[in-house]
């Protein structure tokens, strides 16, 4: 083939090549943007879990309110039965507010906890940090 087989340099072959080109341009972009959109909103926690997570952790208040320790512990034993997953109730000085004392690993967790707002990452299990609301 010659260079003077090849149609025209205004030709509708050329046109048609570049929108072509444009168009697919435009689909990887729009593919990608919208792939990102969607990681990014599914990265946090829906209005539901955080209902549910604040009233847990009003449900923790009202039993270190009336039990101290013992309310706590009672708490977390029922917590044990409806959830799966670790649950504690840990005061401002990293420290458990049940009669059971966190062992070194739950310890080194402690340090940094996500919040409720936070993006949350779905190759672990976070540790969240929610705070009694009173």
């Amino acid at each position: 083939m010659k260079w003077s087989d090849l149609p025209g340099r205004h030709s509708l072959f050329w046109k048609l090549a570049c929108l072509l080109v444009a168009f697919c341009l435009l689909m990887i972009w729009l593919s990608w943007s919208w792939g990102r959109y969607m990681e990014q909103r599914n990265q946090f926690l829906s209005d539901e879990a955080r209902g549910t997570l604040t009233r847990f952790a009003a449900e923790a208040e009202q039993a270190w309110e009336q039990g101290q320790s013992a309310g706590v512990d009672a708490w977390l034993q029922d917590m044990r039965q409806r959830e799966k997953g670790w649950v504690g109730v840990i005061g401002g000085d990293l420290q458990s507010l049940s009669s059971q004392s966190l062992t070194d690993q739950e310890i080194q967790r402690l340090t940094f906890l996500r919040g409720l707002d936070w993006p949350i990452h779905k190759k672990r299990l976070p540790w969240l940090r929610v705070p009694f609301p009173g």
